[in-house]
């Protein structure tokens, strides 16, 4: 269907869990590469956008797994624009095994801006058609979270930024927030328990040679864990345990 993007995986090594298992940052990786390759059908790959050194970027996920696929696993992965006004852009996807089962849902908010100076700005004209909102399937916008009293902290790690971190728009990749999040797991946790929901709030940039300190609080099957510098938050990451 026109404005619709699939594109078929196979889960490959490098992208699973001790239990073979598709892992949750992977799962995201996946669906960042087909909002990239569905951008690169329509003539704005990457190219494109290093030429114009603008890019969007991305300020929040929503996502529910309902199942994860296993190691040699084939799925699709269905995207698709749900709003594009001034600088800011949503867009859905959804993931599907070979029988047609809904494997997860997703939704992101993406900002435009100019790589030069950090700070949003106005795509091309042309890009509103290009990217012309569609209805379909897609989650109930629910981004935000914050602590309580009823949470308490669990874990806690100092990370210092590598340049393998960072991507080519020059920042640290979103999906290492989700890994360095997850790693403050328990064991038991991170193995045994399946993340049900996600969702992330990316409030600054960062970039390599940072430093910077991740805390996971929780309560019940809630997780959040907090990764931030000496005074400010660099991000928010939501986990429900299943």
């Amino acid at each position: 269907m026109d404005g619709f993007f699939s594109h078929t995986y196979s889960v490959d090594y490098r992208a699973i869990n001790k239990n073979l298992g598709l892992t949750l940052p992977c799962l995201i990786e996946y669906l960042q590469e087909t909002s990239i390759k569905h951008c690169g059908s329509i003539g704005y790959g990457i190219g494109y956008f290093k030429s114009k050194m603008e890019a969007f970027v991305l300020a929040n996920w929503h996502v529910e797994v309902y199942r994860y696929p296993m190691f040699g696993e084939n799925f699709k992965i269905v995207t698709f624009p749900t709003y594009l006004k001034s600088f800011l852009a949503e867009r859905a996807f959804v993931a599907y095994d070979e029988s047609g089962n809904m494997l997860a849902a997703a939704s992101s908010k993406w900002v435009y801006i100019d790589l030069n100076s950090h700070l949003p700005t106005k795509p091309p004209a042309e890009m509103f058609e290009a990217f012309k909102p569609l209805g379909g399937p897609q989650l109930k916008k629910a981004y935000n979270f914050k602590l309580d009293e009823g949470y308490s902290l669990l874990a806690g790690q100092k990370i210092l930024t590598k340049n393998s971190d960072v991507d080519s728009n020059r920042h640290v990749n979103n999906t290492r927030y989700i890994f360095w999040a997850m790693d403050l797991l328990s064991p038991d946790e991170y193995c045994n328990k399946k993340i049900s929901c996600l969702k992330v709030v990316y409030k600054k940039e960062c970039t390599e040679g940072q430093g910077l300190i991740a805390e996971l609080y929780g309560k019940g099957n809630e997780r959040i864990a907090v990764i931030k510098g000496e005074e400010e938050i660099y991000c928010n990451v939501y986990f429900i345990l299943g």
